[in-house]
């Protein structure tokens, strides 16, 4: 919690940071906090558009949020990170 409250304060100057808001995306995905990760990964999105990863982790907090289940959103998600880089194995 520690780190993620310095990583939200870190953002809070410096809002163009995507690679920052990446991290707190999976920071709170991974503490638990899913809902509040898709919001991080959607701003992070906008910053890094070109970045399979990104949408790759916003696709998977989705499903972690509709429990397990794969929403629309979530499959947009997906198809725009192998739209972006097709030869991944995986997009997650």
């Amino acid at each position: 919690d520690t780190m993620i409250g310095r990583l939200k304060a870190r953002l809070e100057t410096n809002p163009n940071d995507g690679e920052g808001f990446r991290m707190l995306g999976w920071s709170l995905q991974n503490t638990g906090r899913p809902q509040e990760a898709v919001d991080a990964y959607r701003k992070a999105i906008k910053l890094l558009p070109a970045r399979a990863d990104v949408h790759a982790g916003l696709g998977e907090t989705l499903v972690l949020v509709a429990q397990d289940k794969v929403t629309a959103e979530a499959k947009a998600a997906f198809d725009d990170a192998i739209r972006i880089d097709p030869d991944r194995k995986s997009v997650v």
